[in-house]
């Protein structure tokens, strides 16, 4: 085999380290912070959470007494975001309505556990109990 040939192979294989590697370090967990430890740095004085089947689930809710004077708007991120996307939607809104918005499965503050559910089943069920626990129609 020639020069080519080896250089070929070197390259090939070096790639096939790195892509290696990538891949553990990403299905590891090896570069995941700890979410006790996302929360002491993130958590907000009105953040709240709610428990369901051991998923804990952070929310925050403008006006949790408001009843049912206020309209309500629930304000639920993309992938890849969390509900801090919406602080400027929701300080409009709030002199008027009622405003929810809450962290997705894997997403700010709320836990990773699917319980080996599809994660936007999950998701949309999450949005369902939250509401209803909250008395939101």
């Amino acid at each position: 085999m020639g020069v080519f040939g080896w250089s070929i192979v070197i390259v090939g294989a070096a790639a096939a380290l790195v892509l290696g590697i990538g891949y553990w370090l990403l299905t590891s967990g090896a570069l995941l912070t700890p979410l006790a430890q996302l929360e002491a740095k993130y958590k907000r004085a009105d953040s709240r959470f709610a428990a369901f089947d051991g998923l804990r689930v952070h929310y925050l809710d403008s006006e949790p007494d408001a009843g049912a004077e206020r309209p309500v708007a629930v304000l639920l991120h993309a992938s890849f975001m969390d509900l801090t996307g919406w602080d400027g939607l929701a300080a409009a809104l709030a002199p008027t309505h009622r405003v929810l918005r809450l962290d997705f499965v894997g997403h700010g503050l709320s836990g990773s556990e699917t319980g080996g559910k599809n994660m936007f089943v999950l998701n949309e069920e999450l949005v369902d109990r939250l509401t209803r626990q909250l008395g939101i129609d």
